[in-house]
């Protein structure tokens, strides 16, 4: 459900987004919320969906409107081995939206740059389409898993074609309303709220390894980050917030040796894991550091607190910048978000090639290998069909003619780490 411009009319851009252009943003999409919530009823399975705003500042196509978010917990998940393979380490869990509650949302994004009247044709369309792939998901067997994809998209075009069609015959309110009807007499009904600030800083924090994982996985997204690293690094720009003495010291300090390198991982910091803190330390020639992310607390302007290995350090002098911005809140949002889903989505095919090698290197019954080499090909077709989709999403750093150094971060840091062992929203059947 990442939803892409296709049939607009040409004046339909990713505009600046101007306070009075937010603010309209805002209350209508607070409007959109309160109109298209349903009241649970008893015996009833709630959906709790909770719309708000970013910017990501053309790091993804221009003609994204919105993507979910999947509200990470902390927890981890085990995934059986396969016959012949290494134990895997476990993965971190997100919360299907089948299992979304109060505490743990669906998340929707909304690209605040686009038209107001866009952003409201598409939050109703996501509320139809997750609906929708509920009723899907109810239907499906666990043996259906490869055909997943192709049914989701035609549950999706049925949806959007159906929101357009109320759209022009009715209005968004009155579309929204029927939304919120149809939802409450489903048993499945949509709890739907807005707000200003899309993510706090703990679920930030619980989103650095997945995100990690993200850059280290799919390497289109590798090297659009890897590009804007360069540029920041090479180019000689400095950017962030906090006083200019911080920013103009960044400036000079980081255009010569090392230091070139340190504010590489501080722009790719930035970008996958949506913050990036650079310290400079009381000695800033010797003590120039950086903070990993999730283990960060802003205090304020330049000062923060980094709690790390059982010790609580304050560091003043902190460079500081974000990805994706929220329209309140201190923490930036990643831009690799939209790829998450993904992540999982090629995971869970990888699984399925591996596990069809398995049996057909080992022996396996030939009535096995014949089921399993039918859904390998299957999940080989979705893998290359979720790239391609990647190759879409990512914006103008993709398409930069930068020439990447190969120095371009310290020695053994070119993946990025700790990174997640996995995506899941349960354990996989083996």
């Amino acid at each position: 459900m990442v939803y892409l411009r296709s049939n607009e009319p040409p004046h339909v851009a990713y505009g600046a987004a101007s306070l009075s252009h937010t603010e309209a943003s805002s209350s209508a999409l607070t409007e959109l919320a309160a109109i298209s919530s349903a009241t649970p009823k008893k015996g009833d399975r709630p959906i709790h969906v909770r719309i708000s705003h970013i910017e990501h500042g053309a790091f993804l196509t221009l003609a994204l409107y919105g993507f979910p978010v999947l509200i990470a917990t902390g927890e981890l998940v085990e995934i059986p081995s396969i016959p012949g393979e290494d134990p895997v380490p476990p993965a971190m869990r997100v919360v299907a939206p089948q299992k979304c509650d109060e505490a743990n949302p669906f998340l929707h994004a909304v690209v605040v740059n686009h038209p107001v009247e866009i952003q409201i044709k598409n939050c109703i369309a996501m509320l139809a389409m997750l609906l929708d792939r509920q009723e899907l998901v109810d239907s499906i067997d666990g043996n259906s898993f490869s055909q997943l994809e192709g049914f989701a998209a035609k549950v999706d075009s049925k949806a959007l074609t159906e929101v357009e069609d109320l759209l022009r015959s009715v209005g968004w309110r009155e579309a929204a309303s029927r939304i919120k009807a149809r939802s409450s007499s489903s048993g499945r009904p949509l709890v739907v709220t807005y707000t200003t600030v899309f993510m706090d800083r703990e679920q930030i924090a619980l989103r650095t390894p997945i995100l990690r994982r993200v850059y280290n996985r799919f390497p289109a997204v590798r090297a659009a980050v890897d590009n804007v690293a360069t540029l920041l690094s090479q180019g000689m720009h400095v950017t962030g917030e906090g006083p200019e003495a911080i920013t103009a010291f960044a400036r000079d300090s980081l255009d010569v040796g090392s230091n070139k390198t340190f504010l590489a991982h501080f722009a790719r910091d930035t970008m996958v894991c949506g913050n990036g803190y650079l310290s400079f330390g009381a000695m800033p020639d010797e003590d120039t550091r950086l903070l990993r992310p999730e283990n960060v607390t802003i205090i304020r302007d330049n000062i923060v607190r980094l709690e790390e290995g059982g010790r609580t350090e304050i560091h003043r002098g902190v460079l500081r910048a974000q990805g994706a911005e929220q329209l309140e809140g201190e923490y930036g949002v990643s831009p690799l978000e939209p790829f998450v889903q993904h992540l999982m989505e090629h995971e869970g095919y990888d699984y399925m090639l591996r596990l069809e090698k398995a049996a057909r290197e080992q022996g396996a019954s030939e009535e096995v290998r014949s089921s399993l080499a039918d859904g390998a090909r299957a999940a080989a077709s979705a893998m290359k069909r979720i790239e391609d989709r990647i190759d879409v999403l990512l914006g103008a750093p993709s398409r930069l003619g930068v020439k990447v150094p190969p120095e371009l971060y310290f020695e053994g840091c070119e993946q990025m780490l700790p990174e997640a062992g996995g995506v899941a929203t349960g354990g996989r059947e083996s």
